[in-house]
C-alpha cells in the first residue's frame, strides 16, 4: 500500500466483503467513504474500504 518513505493508512470496512457496493448494507457507502475522501483532501494516503480480513 506504500512506497518506501511513505505511509498510508488502510480503512476496513463495517459490513463483511466491505459492503459489496451496497448489496450488504449501505454503511460503507454512507460512512466510509466520505471519511475516506475528507481525510484524502485533508492529504492523508487514506484507502478502503477493505474487507477487515485482507488488512494486516
Amino acid at each position: 500500500m506504500s512506497r518506501e518513505g511513505t505511509s498510508s493508512i488502510g480503512i476496513a470496512a463495517l459490513s463483511p466483503h466491505a459492503g459489496e457496493s451496497g448489496m450488504f448494507g449501505q454503511r460503507e457507502i454512507d460512512e466510509i467513504v466520505p471519511s475516506v475522501g475528507a481525510a484524502r483532501a485533508a492529504g492523508v494516503d487514506a484507502r478502503g474500504s477493505f474487507p477487515a480480513d485482507t488488512i494486516s
